[in-house]
């Protein structure tokens, strides 16, 4: 499966989402498995890519679910003492 950016998966559905999460998890486990047999990985980093995606869904899935708008910036509220003045 493949390794997605953060633009790509932006437009995911939340059921899309849903379908790349078990994918991955899949693929996580076969991986582990495979590790953990003694068995040599193709590509050993493959695993810290797959538990990063599937991160990085779980992030954009909350987000969805609770409405939550990224692109939109608000800067706290800063108090300023007025020393001497």
């Amino acid at each position: 499966m493949a390794i997605f950016k953060k633009n790509e998966i932006r437009q995911f559905g939340i059921d899309e989402i849903g379908r790349r999460l078990e994918d991955l998890n899949k693929e996580l486990i076969i991986l582990h498995a495979k590790k953990s047999t003694g068995g040599a990985l193709e590509n050993p980093g493959r695993i810290k890519l797959v538990k990063k995606t599937i991160a990085k869904l779980l992030t954009l899935k909350t987000e969805k679910t609770n409405n939550i708008d990224v692109n939109k910036k608000e800067k706290p509220e800063v108090r300023r003492s007025s020393k001497g003045s």
